[in-house]
């Protein structure tokens, strides 16, 4: 269930992102932040929706004002936020295996 509102939030996301502007794009939001709190409740994992609209906003959606994107500059920045994430996440899981 928190796929089917997961998938659902990003996809009126999207559309509310490309739609033009009008009741039509707050209600799209409105129903990707319902559907994100739905998924929230329904899963924990389903945090990380935020993440992947960021994503999907840096990648995919065109920004105004821009021609082309600088995709070499993002993978940079998400490789480092990578291996940042992985050091902070083993750093933690020492400490919280030595309190059980």
């Amino acid at each position: 269930m928190a796929t089917l509102f997961f998938l659902l939030a990003l996809l009126c996301y999207v559309k509310a992102r490309i739609t033009e502007a009008g009741k039509r794009k707050i209600m799209l939001f409105a129903a990707a932040t319902l559907f994100g709190v739905m998924a929230l409740f329904s899963k924990e994992n389903s945090g990380m929706l935020p993440v992947m609209i960021l994503g999907y906003e840096l990648f995919f959606l065109p920004r105004p004002g821009q021609e082309k994107k600088d995709h070499k500059t993002l993978l940079i920045l998400t490789g480092t936020a990578l291996v940042v994430f992985t050091i902070y996440h083993s750093w933690f899981s020492r400490y919280q295996q030595d309190l059980t």
